[in-house]
């Protein structure tokens, strides 16, 4: 797992390494995100891109472009506003699903905590399959 951490995805990432997943920090987005998709391109299994939700989910297109291009699998996921807030203008509010549609093989966003798993998996094989992607 490659990224930014900040709010709202500390815990995700502490969560992460915590459960024996490697965390490669970086200072931005732009470049953990071309991390993630070259990981993808030398292990043929998807790179994942944390990045903090609004302008850190932008910065992480990059990456993501670059891994659909170039038929490399790749995960994207990015934080978010809590929900009961969304649509309200909160803090580094933005439609992420629209931002990265055109660069993904599959968007989805997780409207409640209890279909984060099931979410997870489709989006991990997804990548992976038919034409690898982000």
């Amino acid at each position: 797992m490659f990224g930014v951490v900040g709010n709202p995805v500390t815990s995700l990432a502490n969560r992460a390494v915590a459960l024996g997943i490697r965390f490669v920090a970086f200072h931005n987005e732009q470049s953990a995100g071309y991390a993630a998709s070259a990981y993808g391109y030398l292990t043929g299994r998807p790179g994942i891109l944390l990045t903090v939700s609004g302008p850190g989910c932008v910065h992480g297109l990059a990456g993501l472009s670059n891994a659909g291009v170039n038929a490399w699998p790749m995960v994207l996921i990015s934080g978010s506003c809590d929900q009961k807030d969304f649509g309200r203008g909160d803090f580094q509010e933005l439609d992420q699903i629209a931002a990265v549609e055109p660069f993904s093989k599959y968007s989805v966003k997780a409207s409640d905590i209890t279909k984060i798993p099931t979410v997870d998996f489709e989006v991990l094989d997804r990548a992976g399959s038919g034409r690898p992607g982000g």
